[in-house]
């Protein structure tokens, strides 16, 4: 996966924020308070960036949402046999857009119905992964905006406070690459299968099963619309921490 560490849209640097002095805990020592599942935050206390988000454990959802996040970005044991192998393979080809069908047709030559039978499949999965994907970023999103609304009181009161937050704002932004990101994988995977699905169907004469994939493809383009909303919702609450009102955020 590309870096998540980054600061989005707060306009500030992180040597600017670390100006001041305090006390604040913003959910440091409990972070399951920000977790809708609970249970395994504190034992899955895995830090995206030691030096800049030292001493803030992950919650169930966060590192839960990265693990999917990598198995969607196809960053696998390079044992396995599987789809997310396979995208990683593809990944080195300089092949663009027709990556996915070429590696349908050198696994499947010699069956076409075997070559649609994976497609299929291999759509079905990322439909899961990314249904999936949503049910996790909707709930990460609730904890950040919790998060936030508690550094926001606490700067109203005293500006200085802003220091004693910065691990917990740049954790929020880097969940929010998190979800960024994904959409932006997923797309790119939906736009292989449209242009493996128009390849195989004059290739293939296969109506039924081409039928088929092309409703699972309508399904997965539905379950990507459902994350980039959630994207659009955690852009809006990290910019509501500086009074900026997201103008995509959805009803």
């Amino acid at each position: 996966m590309r870096p998540i560490v980054k600061i989005l849209g707060t306009g500030l640097t992180v040597a600017s924020l670390l100006g001041c002095a305090g006390q604040g805990d913003l959910g440091r020592s409990k972070p399951n308070e920000f977790s809708f599942v609970g249970g395994l935050g504190d034992q899955l206390a895995v830090l995206i960036n030691p030096d800049l988000t030292h001493g803030l454990p992950m919650t169930d959802e966060e590192q839960q949402l990265r693990t999917l996040a990598g198995n969607i970005d196809g960053h696998v044991d390079t044992s396995s046999t599987n789809l997310l192998e396979r995208f990683s393979i593809l990944e080195t080809e300089d092949v663009g857009d027709k990556a996915y069908y070429r590696f349908l047709l050198q696994a499947h030559s010699e069956s076409g119905v075997g070559l649609l039978n994976t497609f299929g499949n291999d759509a079905m999965r990322d439909v899961t992964m990314a249904d999936q994907f949503a049910s996790l970023s909707i709930a990460v999103t609730g904890a950040d905006a919790q998060r936030l609304s508690l550094v926001r009181d606490a700067m109203a009161a005293n500006s200085a406070v802003f220091s004693d937050a910065v691990d917990v704002v740049l954790r929020v932004e880097n969940n929010g690459n998190v979800i960024d990101q994904t959409v932006d994988l997923l797309d790119q995977r939906l736009l292989e299968y449209r242009v493996a699905l128009e390849q195989a169907a004059f290739d293939i004469p296969e109506g039924d099963l081409i039928a088929t994939i092309k409703e699972v493809l309508n399904m997965l383009e539905v379950s990507i619309e459902g994350v980039r909303k959630d994207a659009a919702r955690h852009r809006a609450v990290r910019g509501e921490l500086f009074g900026r009102r997201s103008t995509e955020l959805p009803v």
